[in-house]
């Protein structure tokens, strides 16, 4: 990236796919560690809460499970009540998502805009006001996504890349339920390159959810080993209390590393896409060029 131009300048230029993935990695290394720090703060007690729900709900529901007082055959309550755990643990998961989400977003934002490094409170504070409207826009995107799926799969992939930018859209124009509109009108022309975009992106989570997943399936695979004449050992070994913990753990690091690398990506697609539509990277060169060339001149008046 070039220092000499703001974050601004550089971010919101036209670019390839692979360019875009380039800058995306560019971000994430150059930001890294105030992301963290933004999301330990932000997302961690959210994080914390999910992991000892998916522990009591787990290890309640193999305890009843091996003492056989879970049977769907046995009575209606025992299946509402799992079910409520369920459901309440997916909400937490998700819930996870979109602050994760949120506070990548905002953090982007607010450095494009003051060229430095944000405050774990400034991204906060963004993080609040767009709160309510992401989830609404969450469990939205997730309903067209549904019924695109169950419409022959199909149009569940157009409208997924139509939309890909509504977080962007919401967290940085403020477009609140206009998101869907504002990301369709960016995508309109570029849904084919859009599309490949979304494969690469897709592709690099990918390996960051498998590399997380490794250490379980390493330790599954090598309890296995060293219990071939004890099945029942292996059984105890993956319904163990440090296995379960583990598990949310792992999970939660998944969500949001995937998050930093995907949305630093969906962010760096969101303003190639803007550059394309309004044009705003040439904008801020000759506002930054007039400025400069106006700095020299005063310059060599007072000399």
């Amino acid at each position: 990236m070039n220092a000499s131009s703001s974050l601004k300048a550089t971010l919101f230029q036209k670019r390839s796919a692979g360019e875009a993935i380039n800058l995306s990695f560019a971000l994430v290394r150059t930001h890294f560690k105030h992301i963290i720090k933004a999301l330990a703060s932000i997302v961690l007690p959210v994080a914390l809460l999910y992991i000892a729900v998916q522990y009591y709900y787990t290890h309640n529901l193999w305890s009843d499970v091996n003492s056989g007082a879970y049977n769907p055959g046995n009575g209606f309550i025992d299946v509402t009540n799992f079910t409520g755990m369920a459901l309440l643990v997916n909400i937490l998961n998700g819930l996870v998502s979109i602050l994760s989400i949120l506070t990548i977003l905002s953090y982007y934002k607010i450095a494009q805009e003051t060229d430095e490094n944000p405050s774990t409170a400034s991204v906060w504070i963004e993080v609040r006001k767009n709160l309510g409207y992401a989830i609404l826009l969450s469990i939205l995107y997730g309903l067209a996504l549904f019924i695109g799926t169950v419409l022959f799969i199909i149009p569940g992939i157009y409208f997924a890349v139509r939309f890909s930018l509504v977080f962007p859209t919401l967290v940085m124009e403020r477009k609140d339920m206009d998101s869907f509109s504002r990301s369709s009108e960016l995508i309109k022309d570029a849904w084919w390159r859009s599309f490949g975009f979304m494969i690469l992106l897709g592709i690099i989570g990918y390996l960051i959810i498998l590399a997380f997943s490794i250490p379980l399936m390493i330790f599954g695979g090598a309890s296995a080993f060293l219990a071939l004449d004890d099945p029942q050992a292996v059984t105890e070994s993956l319904q163990s209390d440090g296995f379960i913990i583990a598990s949310a753990v792992i999970n939660i690091l998944a969500i949001v590393f995937f998050g930093i690398i995907f949305y630093t990506g969906i962010f760096a697609w969101y303003c190639n896409m803007v550059e394309e539509k309004d044009a705003v990277g040439v904008k801020i060169a000759l506002q930054e060029a007039s400025s400069t060339e106006s700095t020299n001149l005063n310059q060599e008046g007072e000399y």
